[in-house]
């Protein structure tokens, strides 16, 4: 999932070229794009109408903390 929101090739590696990749990418950017991406393999799931709400809440918690922690990375990068 990763490979395919940074546009490189999808072989399931993460190796030189998808470090790469995500080094150069906007962090937010990637984290907003993984989020949606997450969501829209849970919705296609069967059992999405009865666990849906859960499964949201949490990829949306996570999502939260990864923007949390990438914001803190970066100012202490910065400083």
């Amino acid at each position: 999932m990763l490979q395919a929101v940074l546009g490189v090739g999808t072989d399931g590696i993460v190796g030189p070229v998808t470090l790469a990749a995500a080094w150069a990418a906007d962090t937010t950017e990637t984290i907003r794009r993984l989020t949606c991406a997450r969501l829209g393999f849970l919705a296609r799931l069967i059992p999405w109408p009865v666990f849906g709400r859960g499964w949201r809440r949490r990829v949306l918690a996570v999502e939260q903390e990864a923007l949390r922690l990438a914001s803190s990375s970066t100012s202490t990068r910065n400083a």
